[in-house]
């Protein structure tokens, strides 16, 4: 069993819900998981580019930032979807 498939089954339950939902629900996941991931990951190249005095790390840990931004672009388009149609 892969890691997604241990941390899917703990945190989303399909139950007699649609599938649309639980797509929903797994793909917040995997958005909040990198977004977790990744601002460790920013932090600390921040932390050693600082120390080491290396423009690359900073440039990288800015990168990753940029990866922050977009899992939560992920996130707030899952969050969009829940919402109803509108009348047009």
């Amino acid at each position: 069993m892969s890691f997604f498939e241990l941390i899917t089954e703990k945190f989303v339950h399909q139950g007699k819900e649609p599938a649309r939902n639980y797509r929903t629900r797994i793909g917040k996941l995997q958005g909040w998981i990198s977004v977790f991931i990744n601002s460790f990951l920013f932090f600390i190249k921040l932390i050693i580019g600082f120390l080491v005095g290396s423009v690359s790390v900073l440039a990288d840990a800015v990168h990753t930032l940029s990866d922050v931004l977009s899992s939560g672009v992920v996130i707030w388009g899952f969050h969009e979807s829940e919402k109803p149609a509108d009348e047009e």
